[in-house]
């Protein structure tokens, strides 16, 4: 199954690309990549990450040892997959979709990325509840 993601709202690419539009006072780019991000469960924080060392279990980053309780990390994020943008620049003398200077456009709604028959189901499950409720479907 190919890989693919289903977002579950209106999402405006031209409000991700006005982060990369050219500054019209500096006649600069804000921005040379714009990234679509969704916040990280804390279950799967980096501190939080376990690894096994020669049969021993281990934080895989050591900081992970002072963390006693979820309110005491940061938020991290994720790129979802939804929309990427990038200047011509990045990319080809870059070699990078990130660059310098990335801004990014947090995305907060429900989404799946389709790998599995399970993931697909989600997906019906959530476009079909998002219909129910009146809310617009894209």
């Amino acid at each position: 199954m190919p890989n693919c993601t289903i977002y579950c709202s209106s999402f405006d690419c031209r409000a991700q690309l006005e982060f990369i539009l050219i500054s019209p006072q500096k006649r600069e780019f804000l921005s040379i990549a714009v990234w679509t991000v969704s916040e990280t469960d804390s279950n799967a924080h980096p501190l939080k990450q376990l690894v096994i060392r020669k049969d021993i279990l281990d934080f895989y980053e050591p900081a992970g040892a002072n963390i006693i309780a979820r309110q005491q990390l940061r938020p991290v994020y994720h790129r979802n997959g939804v929309a990427y943008a990038m200047t011509r620049d990045c990319i080809l003398n870059k070699k990078n979709i990130m660059g310098d200077r990335t801004s990014f456009v947090i995305i907060d709604e429900p989404m799946v990325n389709i790998d599995t028959e399970l993931d697909f189901k989600l997906a019906e499950f959530l476009l079909r509840s998002k219909g129910s409720t009146g809310a617009e479907s894209t």
